[in-house]
């Protein structure tokens, strides 16, 4: 359990938003700190539309964002989605997709106080999964399609 401060003092951001473990995963790379939310807890099926609860996670980070280490740090959303094809007016492919997940995010932290400039949006559609979304025969494995869909946040100096 990483608490990174970058939700309040003691509390994890599952603690302060109540929502299910599974649904965040926060860690670290080269770069810097990751936060990563299943997609179930930001939008709906084929939706770029935020939920309810992303509304609440979102208001805690920016408001974490706002203090000190974190108020130095660049942020960049990466929206993913899984490789099942989509094809919509709104949304031709998994990129646009993606891609406009992403930047609800990134417009939803810059309309809680989050500064623009710290800001960057990325659409990586299927091209970045976690997890093998087909086993070696081909088939769908869809509890790795679920982990796919997400979106990683990620703060860097």
């Amino acid at each position: 359990e990483i608490s990174l401060g970058l939700v309040g003092s003691e509390m994890c951001i599952r603690d302060r938003v109540q929502i299910d473990q599974e649904e965040v995963q926060t860690g670290f790379d080269e770069a810097g700190v990751v936060i990563e939310f299943s997609n179930r807890s930001f939008f709906g099926p084929g939706s770029a539309e935020l939920l309810p609860t992303a509304q609440k996670i979102l208001v805690e980070i920016s408001y974490q964002l706002a203090q000190p280490p974190y108020d130095l740090y660049y942020v960049d959303v990466e929206g993913h989605t899984d490789d099942a094809p989509i094809n919509t007016p709104r949304f031709p492919s998994n990129w646009e997709l993606s891609t406009a997940r992403a930047t609800g995010v990134v417009r939803y932290l810059i309309t809680s106080g989050t500064e623009p400039v710290r800001m960057k949006a990325s659409g990586y559609a299927d091209v970045k999964p976690k997890y093998p979304n087909r086993d070696l025969f081909g088939e769908v494995i869809p509890g790795n399609r679920e982990k796919n869909r997400r979106i990683s946040i990620r703060l860097h100096p």
